[in-house]
C-alpha cells in the first residue's frame, strides 16, 4: 500500500463523520463507520496501535444515570470530534513518514497462504506459539523493527526442532535430506545466528548503525523450513 492509497482509506472515513454526526445516536450509520474505521486502520497500521487509539474512545458520558438528553449528545459529538482529530493525525503521520513508492507496510516475511495452512493442520503438537511468532515476525518486518524480526527469526528456529524430531536446530540442518535445502538451513543456522548475536549483544560505542532490511532477510530459509514443518505435521 503506498502514501496515496493509505491516506485515500483514512480520508474516506473523516468524510463519513458528517454523515454519522447528522443520524441520531449509535444507529446503524455510527455502527458500520465504528467497525469499519478500525478495520481500515487495522488493514493501514497492522500493529495495531492506530486501532487500539479509536477503540478507547468514548462516545457516550461516563456517568450512567441521571443523564439529560444533552450531556448524551454533547459526549457523542465529543467522541466524533476525537476520532476526527485521531484520524486527521494518522494522515499526518502518513505524510511525513512514508516513503511514496517504496514504503509498504503490508509487507510479509512470511505469506498468509503459508500461514493458513499451518493453522488448518490438525496435529498433536500445539502450533499455537508459532502461529503467534510468524503474525508477530510479519508485523516486525512490515513496520520496520529489524532487532525485532532476527529476534523472532531465531526463536522460530529454535522453537520447531521436536516437529523434525530433533533435539536443536543445528542438528535438524545437518541431518536434512536434499543437498539445496540443507544448504539453506545451514545458512539459516549459521547467519541468521550470527547476524542475531551481532545485533542483539554488541554493545554500545561513539558509532553504532542500525540493522538494514537486507541483514536480517533470511525469508526463503523461513519460507521453506514452514514447508517442510507442514509435510512433517500434515
Amino acid at each position: 500500500m503506498n502514501k496515496t492509497k493509505a491516506k485515500e482509506i483514512i480520508k474516506q472515513q473523516i468524510d463519513q463523520i458528517k454523515c454519522v454526526a447528522a443520524e441520531k445516536r449509535y444507529r446503524y450509520a455510527f455502527e458500520k463507520w465504528f467497525r469499519d474505521t478500525r478495520a481500515d486502520l487495522e488493514h493501514v497500521f497492522p500493529a495495531k496501535r492506530h486501532s487500539v487509539d479509536f477503540s478507547k474512545i468514548r462516545f457516550s458520558p461516563r456517568r450512567k444515570v441521571d443523564l439529560t438528553e444533552n450531556e448524551r449528545q454533547e459526549a457523542y459529538e465529543y467522541g466524533l470530534e476525537r476520532s476526527k482529530a485521531l484520524l486527521d493525525s494518522c494522515i499526518n503521520e502518513i505524510e511525513k513518514f512514508w516513503d511514496e513508492e517504496d514504503f509498504d507496510f503490508l509487507e510479509k516475511y512470511i505469506s498468509d497462504e503459508k500461514i493458513e495452512q499451518l493453522k488448518e493442520i490438525e496435529t498433536g503438537f500445539d502450533l499455537s506459539k508459532l502461529l503467534e511468532l510468524c503474525r508477530e515476525l510479519n508485523i516486525n518486518y512490515s513496520t520496520r523493527n529489524y532487532y525485532a524480526v532476527i529476534m523472532l527469526v531465531r526463536t522460530i528456529i529454535d522453537h520447531v526442532p521436536p516437529i523434525m524430531d530433533c533435539k536443536s536446530f543445528g542438528q535438524y540442518a545437518n541431518e536434512v535430506k536434499g543437498n539445496t535445502l540443507k544448504k539453506m538451513m545451514l545458512r539459516l543456522e549459521d547467519q541468521s545466528r550470527k547476524v542475531a548475536d551481532i545485533l542483539l549483544h554488541e554493545q554500545i560505542g561513539k558509532k553504532h548503525p542500525v540493522p538494514t532490511k537486507q541483514q536480517v532477510d533470511f525469508r526463503s530459509e523461513i519460507g521453506f523450513l514452514l514447508d517442510e514443518v507442514i509435510k512433517r505435521i500434515s
